[in-house]
């Protein structure tokens, strides 16, 4: 856009809306408005808490070569 032009900057109409109070007040009681989430719940991005070290080991499986049977070792 140039320097000298005069004609006013009209953004996209994409992005954050700002609403008023009463608006606000009324989404606040609804359930298909997200809430604030706690300091200690989950958000997106977070890594999963670690699985205990004593605790059970997945199991692992490999494909079998076609003269195998299962179970046998």
């Amino acid at each position: 856009m140039p320097l000298d032009d005069d004609t006013e900057f009209k953004p996209d109409k994409e992005g954050v809306r700002i609403i008023g109070a009463e608006e606000a007040a009324e989404a606040e009681g609804r359930d298909d408005v997200a809430h604030r989430r706690g300091r200690d719940e989950p958000r997106f991005g977070d890594r999963p808490a670690a699985p205990s070290a004593d605790g059970p080991r997945p199991t692992i499986r490999f494909p079998l070569p076609a003269d195998e049977v299962p179970g046998r070792a």
